[in-house]
């Protein structure tokens, strides 16, 4: 299942950013929507939040997006989502944080360095998170 949801999430981030052609919104808004709907059914919410991260920022990536603004934009998602998942907002960074790391890790290159600097520079992400996961 959750090979699944990496790809249904990534899939659904590039049908949005191409319909709508704003990224923090599609990524946003995909990652609210992906959370919702698998809250009910995943036996490990916080797992399955990793994982939508990840696909919604593979997603961004492969239709040419800045992998920082969807790592950011993924993040902030999933925290804004939390509360409609019954996570709390904590757990929440620290499992997409997580995921937004596997993500730049899959990307490779230069990517995870970026994605660090851009997410300890998020003002929307608890700082004390932040250094926790990433260091």
């Amino acid at each position: 299942m959750l090979v699944q949801l990496i790809d249904d999430t990534k899939n659904a981030v590039v049908a949005a950013v191409k319909g709508a052609g704003d990224i923090v919104t599609a990524v946003r808004g995909v990652v609210t929507t992906q959370l919702t709907g698998v809250a009910k059914d995943a036996t490990n919410v916080t797992m399955a939040l990793a994982d939508v991260v990840e696909g919604a920022i593979e997603g961004a990536v492969s239709v040419g997006a800045d992998i920082s603004t969807a790592a950011v934009s993924a993040v902030e998602g999933a925290i804004q989502a939390s509360g409609n998942v019954g996570v709390s907002a904590t757990d929440a960074a620290e499992a997409a944080l997580s995921g937004a790391v596997k993500a730049a890790n899959k990307v490779g290159g230069d990517s995870l360095t970026v994605v660090k600097s851009a997410l300890s520079s998020a003002a929307a992400i608890p700082a004390d998170v932040v250094k926790k996961v990433l260091g």
